[in-house]
């Protein structure tokens, strides 16, 4: 089994807009070889979605993504 991690950010600036936003990003995976020829993977993702602009409430976000996949090999 093997997990793997990121964390991310991203800074927008919105012109001419004016507008100061954020967005940060925490990943993961997790990988499992269940036998030789079954794998299974789960994934989870969060953002964060935060502005910094003045009288912009509505624009913060927080959202959650989750996957899971399973490959089987025939040979």
């Amino acid at each position: 089994m093997r997990w793997t991690g990121l964390l991310g950010g991203l800074g927008v600036d919105f012109e001419p807009a004016r507008r100061d936003d954020w967005i940060v990003s925490v990943n993961g995976l997790v990988h499992c070889a269940i036998t030789p020829k079954l794998n299974v993977e789960e994934s989870y993702a969060f953002e964060d979605g935060e502005t910094e602009t003045p009288n912009a409430t509505g624009h913060e976000f927080k959202r959650h993504w989750v996957a899971l996949g399973v490959t089987n090999t025939f040979h």
